[in-house]
């Protein structure tokens, strides 16, 4: 079976005193994975490169100044693997 994921992208404030929904997206994936950590690797993967990175690079755009993007991943072997870098993202 095909694996699922989502992910949600909110813009905030620089103190984070204000925030807001900018986009969310659930769905299949196209693949089936090995296991739990491809799955959230690819769905970060994704996420980032489909959506992520063009909003910061048009509010960078629109803003005129940088714009961090922070991710926060729920699965602990993913973010080892991000962390030291096991992937490419």
């Amino acid at each position: 079976a095909h694996s699922s994921g989502g992910y949600f992208i909110e813009l905030a404030s620089e103190d984070g005193a204000r925030s807001w929904s900018l986009h969310w997206s659930y769905s299949k994936q196209g693949f089936t994975a090995g296991h739990t950590q491809e799955a959230e690797i690819a769905a970060l993967y994704d996420s980032l490169r489909n959506v992520g990175i063009p909003i910061a690079s048009l509010l960078e755009f629109r803003l005129d100044r940088d714009v961090t993007v922070e991710v926060l991943e729920d699965n602990v072997a993913a973010i080892v693997a991000t962390d030291k870098c096991y992937c490419l993202i």
